[in-house]
């Protein structure tokens, strides 16, 4: 059996970790990996074996649409915003903990996916155009953006424990 050089994983709805096997410049596989009880979509102790105990392996969790660093904060969030502040929490210690495998996360701002689906038509352009208007950036992030922000973390090799704020800005411009 191959070993999986990277693991991935989002807490979207829906969405199970995956390994990538092969390496980073080549066409790489994925596979559905393993992910612990009680903590759907995570990245665990059943899921790390596959992972090699050295070499140019990573983690990274992705968080769902919403931003964990308070910069702007959306009502009926605070659930969303406390499992996003527990995931920051121990990216460092999973760092330390799973060395000399990497792990990172990345932490993204509101981006255009089904997550917002929820909202109607018109609320969600009111949501969105605000949004943009409050960034930098001068839009909302898209899920290419987030996935450049992943491939990066998987790809540098000297980068561990880090939560990586993929928001266009907003954290900036709200003073957070």
């Amino acid at each position: 059996m191959s070993r999986c050089n990277a693991l991935t994983s989002s807490r979207a709805p829906g969405r199970r970790p995956l390994c990538r096997y092969g390496s980073a410049g080549a066409r790489s596989q994925r596979r559905p990996a393993v992910s612990p009880p009680g903590l759907p979509g995570l990245p665990g102790p059943p899921a790390l074996p596959a992972l090699p105990s050295s070499g140019p392996s990573a983690a990274a969790i992705s968080a769902a649409s919403g931003s964990s660093t308070g910069a702007w904060p959306l009502p009926g969030t605070a659930g969303l915003a406390a499992a996003n502040a527990s995931v920051a929490a121990m990216v460092p210690v999973l760092a330390v903990e799973l060395a000399p495998v990497r792990f990172n996360a990345v932490s993204p701002g509101i981006v255009d996916t089904p997550w917002w689906d929820w909202m109607d038509a018109d609320a969600k352009a009111e949501t969105f155009a605000a949004y943009a208007k409050s960034t930098p950036a001068g839009r909302c992030g898209h899920p290419e953006d987030i996935a450049d922000a992943i491939s990066f973390l998987l790809g540098n090799s000297f980068t561990t424990g880090v939560v990586l704020t993929v928001d266009g800005g907003a954290r900036l411009a709200s003073g957070a």
